[in-house]
């Protein structure tokens, strides 16, 4: 909630608004950390990273510079969030298997198992792009242990958007499932339709071939990718 107020209230700011919107996003950044110090289960240590991410975001790229001076001075606590759901991930991937070993035979157990490993495989991803980006901004190197091999996740739009265990179950037997290792789209690109681009994977695809080559990807066009 701390993270939305102050994402919410950042988004409309004004002149007139400006120095209370960055005292409420320096406020909602250190109850997020207090709070975030307390979490035990899975499903905290995950909502306070996502809701951390998201007022460095803000602190970093305002152009503020009292925002982006202490979010410098934080950055290791992002940082060790990212490690601890990092290894959560690794772990969750030991016991459930990576997405790429498994298939429509073996589906997961539960609808909610998968949703959990996805977020989590993805909020890694954001983190360490995020943290990535800032390193280049500050014409830094990033540590090498941001980025882990082998990063993955599932890349499909009516698995992500189910609504309940029958339509994810459905979705798991009749859609195509692609798998994006270390941020490679090959066979996507080749492949996909425009109905299984889900929102977190076009913000990737961005990345790669801008805003134009995605839309002439959802207009059914081939996109030639570097």
């Amino acid at each position: 909630m701390s993270a939305f107020c102050a994402a919410t209230t950042y988004a409309n700011r004004t002149e007139s608004t400006k120095a209370w919107t960055y005292n409420l996003v320096a406020q909602a950044t250190s109850d997020i950390q207090k709070d975030g110090a307390k979490a035990e289960t899975v499903m905290d240590k995950l909502a306070r990273t996502q809701a951390l991410v998201i007022v460095e975001t803000i602190r970093v790229f305002d152009g503020d510079f009292s925002l982006r001076h202490s979010a410098g001075k934080d950055r290791h606590i992002l940082l060790e969030w990212h490690h601890e759901l990092d290894r959560i991930r690794e772990d969750m991937e030991i016991e459930l298997g990576t997405p790429d070993v498994a298939s429509r035979e073996h589906p997961p157990a539960t609808w909610d198992s998968w949703i959990l490993i996805e977020s989590l495989r993805r909020t890694c991803i954001t983190v360490a792009s995020f943290l990535c980006m800032v390193h280049i901004l500050e014409s830094t190197i990033p540590p090498m242990e941001i980025w882990k091999a082998n990063m993955l996740f599932t890349a499909s739009k009516r698995l992500w958007s189910a609504g309940t265990s029958v339509e994810f179950y459905q979705a798991w037997r009749e859609d195509p499932q692609w798998y994006i290792r270390d941020n490679k789209f090959d066979e996507f690109w080749q492949y996909a339709r425009p109905e299984d681009l889900d929102e977190f994977t076009r913000l990737l695809l961005i990345t790669q071939a801008g805003h134009d080559g995605v839309e002439h990807f959802l207009q059914g066009e081939s996109v030639p990718v570097a």
